[in-house]
């Protein structure tokens, strides 16, 4: 029997580095594992997320524009991740219900992961360049509208 889940979701805000194709993808399809191949990280084969933009832009070329996407994401119950990793663990005690996200360090995480495509609400584009080690933002922010 199911039972009603009290706790309420925590959702935050997180940064996700990608090209500019691909944030115009996500941006009207969401973070769908489907569409991309998703590359084994350090937290697994997941879709990973910084706490900070200034993180993101750390994980990608150093040169010419980027894109950053912020987007609000349910990261729950976590645990520590691994490359190894194809979907979060199961919570401990059960055989059926798995964290809801997995981290760099469950102490202080920096970096989230998620393996479902309905955890994740992309909500700004942002476009930027990298000139002397500032970041330059373009004119415009782009928000999601559907």
């Amino acid at each position: 029997m199911l039972s009603k889940q009290t706790q309420e979701v925590e959702v935050f805000p997180l940064w996700h580095s990608t090209s500019e194709k691909k944030a115009f993808r996500i941006a009207r399809n969401n973070f769908d594992r489907g569409t991309f191949i998703v590359k084994s990280s350090k937290l697994g084969a997941c879709c990973c997320f910084n706490t900070t933009s200034k993180a993101a832009n750390l994980s990608k070329k150093r040169d010419g524009e980027k894109y950053v996407i912020m987007a609000r994401v349910i990261t729950g119950d976590y645990c520590q991740g691994h490359k190894d990793l194809k979907q979060a663990p199961c919570k401990p005690g059960s055989e059926y219900t798995h964290h809801d996200s997995v981290v760099d360090d469950v102490n202080n995480p920096t970096v989230y992961g998620v393996f479902t495509d309905f955890s994740t609400l992309p909500e700004y584009i942002i476009k930027y360049r990298i000139v002397d080690n500032q970041q330059l933002y373009s004119p415009y922010l782009t928000k999601r509208t559907h």
